[in-house]
């Protein structure tokens, strides 16, 4: 049963701390207090797709592209270099949990 509450805690503990990290990212621009709320739908399928950089980063430029209507451009540096940038807090944070 402690097996299963510290599983519990940690899988918890991972959406909560990614969650955070997209809603300080906030692609959108809803704010601080809708944010964690607004982006809390993708977190499952980030931890799922985490398994590399490239994987993280082809959801999240779809996620930009198709669901938010953000647009992404993968010739435009600036787009490149942010999400990246984002690909990289989310899996050191995953790391160190």
């Amino acid at each position: 049963m402690l097996l299963n509450l510290n599983k519990m805690n940690d899988v918890k503990k991972t959406f909560d701390t990614i969650n955070k990290i997209v809603a300080d990212w906030d692609p959108l621009g809803v704010g601080e207090t809708i944010a964690e709320d607004e982006y809390a739908g993708y977190i499952p399928e980030i931890i799922q797709v985490m398994k590399n950089d490239q994987s993280l980063f082809e959801y999240l430029s779809q996620i930009l592209a198709n669901e938010l209507g953000r647009g992404f451009d993968s010739t435009d540096m600036k787009h490149v270099e942010g999400l990246k940038s984002i690909c990289d807090k989310i899996i050191r944070a995953y790391m160190d949990i």
